[in-house]
């Protein structure tokens, strides 16, 4: 039904514009649009899932929005001159208030800390101490920020977008979820570290900074594994 009514709303939305005799950039950005905020408001109105993970879709659907804005506004104000102005203060006052609102936000959001109190910063160290010839492998955010602090290589690091061997992220995936492990989880993740030569993994504890605790299973290394060193908050 869904789907149905993309279709339904895609016809409707070119026959207007055509009827309208909007420029083709201005149809293909109404569609971008529409298309980019049916997929994250339909997440969060409907709860329909189109896409996996539709919330992080919402940065395409404010640009797709703004273009379309922005192009839309040109085409009136070509056809009705007189709104050149109203419509430019207009837009100025709206850059005003979302400047102070980015900036409550900013202030909110970004507050000082010490980084050497972070499991991320302590792991980074701890590893560039007594591995940093070998590979690792850390988790979540740990993963995003080892090599600020260290030059250690690690089986992923930051961004996937840029791992080229693919066979790390298959691997990471697998030591991370176990969801094709059954009840050899421990023993699937140590064959995966001996075929890409990882040495040590780091699993960051309940009291942790790193974020995401991305391990389905963390203690499955306990007691099967030599225990090197903690940091205290991992």
């Amino acid at each position: 039904m869904y789907v149905a009514g993309l279709a339904a709303g895609t016809f409707v939305l070119l026959r207007l514009t055509a009827a309208a005799r909007a420029p083709r950039y201005l149809r293909f950005f109404l569609l971008f649009f529409f298309y980019t905020a049916a997929v994250t408001l339909g997440y969060y109105w409907l709860g329909v899932t189109l896409l996996a993970q539709p919330w992080r879709f919402h940065l395409a659907m404010e640009m797709a929005f703004t273009l379309s804005l922005v192009f839309a506004l040109r085409a009136l104000v070509e056809r009705r001159p007189a709104l050149r102005t109203p419509l430019a203060v207009a837009f100025a006052i709206v850059c005003a208030v979302q400047f102070f609102q980015y900036r409550s936000y900013a202030r909110g959001l970004i507050q000082p800390i010490d980084i050497t109190r972070t499991s991320e910063y302590k792991t980074a160290r701890w590893f560039d101490a007594h591995m940093r010839d070998s590979r690792i492998m850390a988790p979540g955010s740990t993963t995003f920020w080892l090599n600020v602090f260290t030059d250690t290589p690690q089986l992923t690091g930051c961004c996937p977008q840029g791992v080229l061997n693919q066979t790390a992220r298959v691997a990471d995936y697998g030591i991370m979820t176990d969801l094709t492990a059954e009840n050899r989880a421990f023993e699937n993740s140590l064959l995966w570290f001996k075929a890409l030569g990882v040495r040590a993994v780091a699993v960051s504890g309940p009291r942790s900074t790193e974020l995401y605790k991305p391990f389905y299973h963390p203690h499955k290394f306990e007691g099967r594994l030599p225990c090197f060193g903690a940091t205290g908050t991992m």
